[in-house]
């Protein structure tokens, strides 16, 4: 389990922008292995889980949509032409631009709402099936009603490899 002041999370209010800064602020731990988290937490006011956002959602968020229209609009609609957003055209940096304002939206725009956690007692295997079953990367790990962690598929593949070698 990684504890939860080691991993990247924010307020609903907080904004997409943060919630990236969060991500790239934070390198995990786990024993000698390092790794970048895919996945920020999000806590209402009174510090309860709300939810989580991707990678993809924060980018969803501020609108990955907006440089495809731009590509669309400027004729390079060929997917084998290069979508490189640092092209130093005009509507690039309107993309930016555009890109920079929908990064001080509120993350709670694109969080997925988390309903399913394990309880910090719980076995690996036990962990591990509720992660298969329930198609999940990352569960929140509860104790007496708080969120103390997260376990991610990971770690559990770690634990699971040093219990068979």
């Amino acid at each position: 389990m990684i504890p939860l002041d080691s991993y990247p999370h924010i307020p609903y209010w907080g904004t997409l922008r943060q919630a990236i800064v969060a991500l790239e602020q934070t390198q995990l731990r786990t024993g000698e292995r390092r790794s970048l988290p895919r996945v920020v937490l999000v806590f209402d006011e009174k510090y309860r889980l709300m939810g989580m956002a991707r990678r993809r959602d924060l980018l969803r968020g501020l609108g990955a949509d907006v440089l495809q229209e731009t590509l669309e609009r400027d004729g390079e609609q060929d997917p084998a032409i290069s979508r490189d957003i640092h092209r130093h055209s005009p509507t690039a940096e309107l993309s930016m631009e555009s890109i920079r304002e929908r990064a001080e939206r509120p993350v709670s725009e694109v969080i997925i709402p988390l309903r399913i956690t394990v309880a910090g007692e719980s076995t690996i295997s036990e962990v591990m099936n509720v992660m298969v079953q329930n198609n999940m990367s990352l569960a929140p790990v509860i104790d007496d009603g708080a969120v103390i962690g997260v376990v991610r598929t990971t770690d559990v593949l770690h634990r699971l490899a040093q219990v068979l070698m």
